[in-house]
């Protein structure tokens, strides 16, 4: 047990030991790592008063409880972190103010794994005023000789006046390789799943379009993975894990919202019911006039010519969708080539593919 002064700092210390015997043997050495918080506040109950409330009298809304002076909250964290021996894994916890005052000196540490194994990225931010959030980036190098097991860590946020501790678990693989195996066939598992809620979804009623959309572009995503592992271009085969995984996110949670949205039974009953009024009103009107014209049948050239304007036309439209959705990812791979996320190797690859798959369309609608 250690006894801590309270004018001591917050944050991670590391201890070390050191006790020699004798000069004939080495000395035996140990050391260990703790964190000094912040002492938690003694809320005090005061006694309050009973009113008797006259019947019939309007009441006002219940009261929202007072927030705490100081306090601070992890809010976003990955709960289950994969990491390879010898490879950098980086993770996002994002951190708020849920507290009334200003906090200082706000810092983040990992608790259960060797400092040595990973990096914060900022060290500390002087200053968070209330209801804001800042972003810590953690960067794991796991050593090559880590034993390869699934370790319980601990994300500690730290200010001058308060921390919170969010809970994780960091699985160590054996290379790289077995990694990305693993990640594959989580995401196959996952798409999976939502495929067949999105199918019960589409049976029950809803529009699953845009969906269906996200499933497709994920599947394609995982199967450059999968092309970019037996390559053993591990770092863009990671790229395109992490575009799938949050592709599949972004579904789920749009399908999620979807479900739990109310039924409009009733409105879309009073569309119907105008919908056939439009087209009896219709049917009437082309019955009238064909009675009082004869009907011209278009030659059959004019059939055709018709028909192949309209599949032009709707070519260019799945061009120019396809030409937007590459110039958008031009933008996404310079912005996380500008915040580090991505290797300047990486960076350079995946923008001549994807000004050559542009190069192509263009050529295609007749702008170059």
């Amino acid at each position: 047990n250690l006894y801590i002064y309270s004018t001591q700092a917050l944050g991670n210390y590391y201890l070390n030991a050191r006790v020699t015997f004798s000069y004939t043997q080495p000395p035996v050495t140990a050391n260990a790592s703790f964190l000094v918080v912040a002492r938690p506040r003694v809320n005090v109950t005061y006694p309050t008063t009973t009113t008797t409330q006259v019947t019939g009298a309007p009441t006002g809304a219940a009261p929202l409880p007072a927030r705490e002076l100081y306090e601070i909250t992890i809010t976003s964290y990955k709960k289950n972190i994969s990491a390879a021996r010898g490879w950098i894994t980086s993770e996002i916890v994002v951190v708020e103010n849920t507290g009334e005052m200003l906090l200082s000196n706000i810092s983040l540490v990992v608790i259960g794994i060797p400092t040595t194994w990973y990096e914060v990225t900022p060290s500390t931010v002087p200053y968070l005023p209330s209801t804001n959030t800042t972003i810590f980036l953690v960067k794991f190098n796991i050593p090559q000789d880590a034993e390869i097991k699934t370790y319980p860590i601990s994300f500690v946020v730290v200010s001058s006046m308060a921390s919170d501790e969010r809970r994780a678990m960091l699985t160590v693989y054996e290379s790289v390789r077995e990694l990305l195996k693993v990640e594959i066939q989580r995401l196959k598992n996952a798409l999976s799943t939502l495929k067949n809620q999105t199918e019960a979804a589409r049976k029950a009623g809803k529009r699953v379009d845009i969906i269906l959309q996200m499933i497709s572009e994920a599947e394609e995503h995982i199967g450059l993975a999968e092309k970019n592992l037996a390559e053993e271009k591990f770092e863009i085969a990671m790229e395109e894990i992490s575009t799938a995984s949050n592709l599949i996110e972004k579904a789920k949670d749009l399908l999620m919202k979807m479900l739990a949205a109310p039924p409009r039974i009733a409105f879309f009953n009073i569309w119907i019911i105008l919908l056939i009024g439009i087209i009896l009103a219709s049917s009437i009107t082309i019955f009238v006039w064909m009675r009082r014209k004869p009907v011209v049948k278009p030659p059959l050239a004019e059939i055709r010519r018709f028909m192949e304007l309209a599949k032009i036309k709707k070519s260019e439209e799945e061009l120019r969708k396809e030409k937007e959705k590459l110039i958008r990812m031009l933008g996404l791979i310079e912005r996380e080539r500008k915040e580090g996320l991505i290797t300047e190797s990486v960076y350079v690859e995946l923008k001549k593919s994807i000004e050559g798959k542009l190069e192509k369309i263009k050529r295609a609608l007749g702008e170059v």
